[in-house]
């Protein structure tokens, strides 16, 4: 498989418009982010608040393909940043939302120890089988951002 970086045009679908549908389906609190001057670098898109416990979500377009899903851009300030929470024992997902005939699916991958190495080959894809499918319509879905 090639490593070449996806082209932007072939994935369907923004992601603010995903961020929209993904904060919109939490019943508690959420709050989305963009980068700005002075700000670290790789910071996640969206944070959740579960139980207590901020959980920092990085919000990814992507495509499925044949079992796979593909991400257009995963930064590597991005995966910097998960990284350096994962090893002080914070917990953090990406989340990716796949756009088909108007409807946004979307897969939960929790970054931890376990699966870091997949997230450091993304540009292999994700197995389908490995991500957490998110519920839309049940709130509880958002405990799948850590376990």
């Amino acid at each position: 498989m090639g490593r070449t970086k996806m082209e932007p045009n072939k994935i369907p679908g923004s992601e603010t418009d995903f961020k929209r549908k993904f904060r919109q389906s939490i019943l508690g609190w959420s709050e989305a982010y963009e980068p700005s001057r002075g700000s670290g670098t790789g910071y996640p898109d969206v944070q959740v608040l579960l139980s207590g416990v901020l959980i920092p979500v990085e919000a990814k377009v992507a495509k499925l393909d044949q079992g796979v899903i593909r991400s257009r851009d995963i930064r590597p300030a991005q995966i910097g940043w998960h990284y350096r929470l994962m090893k002080a024992g914070g917990k953090s997902s990406f989340v990716f939302g796949v756009l088909e005939r108007k409807l946004w699916s979307a897969y939960v991958f929790p970054v931890c120890e376990q699966n870091f190495e997949r997230l450091m080959s993304w540009r292999d894809g994700f197995d389908v089988n490995i991500m957490r499918v998110w519920d839309w319509k049940d709130p509880r879905n958002v405990a799948s951002l850590i376990d």
